[in-house]
């Protein structure tokens, strides 16, 4: 099943999905990512091809045990530069 993260505060989605790939076994969720979309824009006179974020603010798991992927994600050590508190969010697609 696909389970979406909803980070944080203000902290940068790939440094979270980046901890959850350290944190969490490859067995317990294969796919961890940030999904992304491609976009032109131009830039002095030129156009280029740039990737953003498709859902701003969330990270997308897939794994077959909520449980115990909730288990590890509690786990997960978040540096917050605002030093305010933040709690995943862990809902099921």
């Amino acid at each position: 099943m696909w389970y979406i993260i909803r980070k944080p505060g203000n902290i940068d989605e790939e440094k979270v999905c980046e901890k959850c790939r350290q944190a969490i076994p490859k067995q317990l969720a294969p796919e961890i990512f940030v999904p992304k979309y491609e976009v032109m824009k131009k830039r002095q006179g030129s156009w280029e091809i740039e990737l953003d974020i498709l859902y701003p603010g969330y990270i997308f798991l897939d794994s077959e045990s909520p449980k115990e992927l909730l288990n590890y994600l509690e786990k997960i050590p978040i540096d917050i530069d605002n030093h305010s508190c933040g709690e995943y969010n862990v809902t099921n697609l």
